[in-house]
């Protein structure tokens, strides 16, 4: 960790498990991730203020599970510049996220 510019620890859920709020005296931020209809959020509120009480800093929310064209907010869908005569590209598969281990 010492030559890299960014280390991740994946932790547990904040609410269920003591071990994420003892980790997170020890790092720069914390990052929650969520799932629109799986995360609630009172869940969320109640592990943000946990996290506080400990003095932890919460630096975002990624928002996961959120498929190509689903409308997340108040807008339901996207617009678009140009003449493309209401054509879309044809949504890419996911790639695998790149995973870097210690040698």
């Amino acid at each position: 960790a010492a030559g890299a510019d960014l280390v991740l620890i994946d932790c547990p859920p904040v609410l269920p498990v003591a071990d994420t709020l003892a980790l997170s005296q020890f790092v720069d931020g914390v990052l929650f991730v969520c799932v629109p209809g799986q995360t609630h959020a009172d869940g969320l509120r109640r592990a943000g203020e946990k996290l506080r009480q400990v003095g932890a800093s919460l630096i975002g929310v990624v928002v996961n599970g959120v498929g190509v064209g689903q409308g997340y907010g108040g807008y339901g869908g996207y617009g678009g510049y140009g003449d493309t005569n209401g054509a879309r590209p044809a949504a890419e598969p996911p790639r695998p996220a790149e995973v870097a281990t210690s040698s």
